[in-house]
């Protein structure tokens, strides 16, 4: 069926005149394999509890010193988003350096 030459068909159930069209091919996202981040071999990086009073636990997450909450992963982007936005305070408290890392140690 050429793409140019769509006539109208007439259907009873709908009592319109409807042109035929192609449906598109089902996705394929299905057969895709599923990146996983346990295949990423992600490691903690010890100079991140220095710069954003994060730890690792014995589960290895990423664990805050102040609120302790748990990241999912070892990512310094999701690491300093969540200390950029949440602990503003303590980042202008303490400014990278000594100051931090005497604090880091205290908690």
């Amino acid at each position: 069926m050429d793409a140019c030459n769509i006539t109208p068909q007439h259907t009873p159930e709908l009592g319109a005149l409807v042109a035929p069209f192609r449906l598109a091919p089902p996705p394929t996202w299905h057969l895709v394999k599923k990146r996983r981040t346990e295949e990423e071999n992600r490691e903690f990086n010890q100079d991140w509890t220095e710069s954003f009073a994060f730890i690792c636990n014995t589960d290895s997450l990423p664990t805050y010193l102040i609120c302790y909450k748990k990241l999912a992963h070892n990512k310094k982007s999701n690491l300093e988003r969540h200390f950029t936005t949440k602990h503003r305070q303590f980042a202008g408290k303490y400014p990278t350096g000594d100051a931090r890392k005497k604090a880091v140690e205290e908690l």
